[in-house]
C-alpha cells in the first residue's frame, strides 16, 4: 500500500487488509464463476479517519486498475468500507493494489 498522511503505517494497514483477504477473494471468485478468464489488478484509493474507520464516500478506483468489472469493484469497495483500523488520530489516504489471478 501507499500511505499519505499521518496516523497509520503501511504495515498496520496491510495487516488489517490481509486479515480480510478471503472476503476480497470471494468478490473475484463470484465474478470468475460467470466470466472465465477474468483477471487483473484493482487499485483502491480510500481514506481512513482518525477513529480508524474508513470514510466511505472517498473510496474509489485509481490509475493502474486493469480488472474492470462492476460487481468485483462494488464488492471490493464495500468490504474496504467495512474495515476497522487502529485509531491513531490522524487521517490516512491509502492507495492499495489487489491482484486477482485465476488459480491463486
Amino acid at each position: 500500500p501507499i500511505v499519505d498522511g499521518s496516523g497509520l503505517t503501511e504495515s498496520e494497514i496491510d495487516e488489517v487488509v490481509k486479515q480480510r483477504a478471503a472476503l476480497f477473494r470471494q468478490c473475484y471468485q463470484r465474478a470468475l464463476d460467470h466470466k472465465p478468464g477474468l483477471g487483473g489488478k484493482i487499485v483502491v484509493r480510500f481514506r481512513i479517519g482518525g477513529d480508524g474507520i474508513v470514510i466511505p464516500d472517498r473510496t474509489a478506483f485509481a490509475d493502474g486498475t486493469t480488472l474492470r468489472d462492476d460487481d468485483v469493484e462494488h464488492c471490493v469497495a464495500s468490504n474496504i468500507n467495512r474495515l476497522k483500523f487502529p485509531a491513531r488520530g490522524g487521517v490516512a489516504n491509502v492507495k492499495y493494489p489487489f491482484l486477482f489471478v485465476q488459480g491463486h
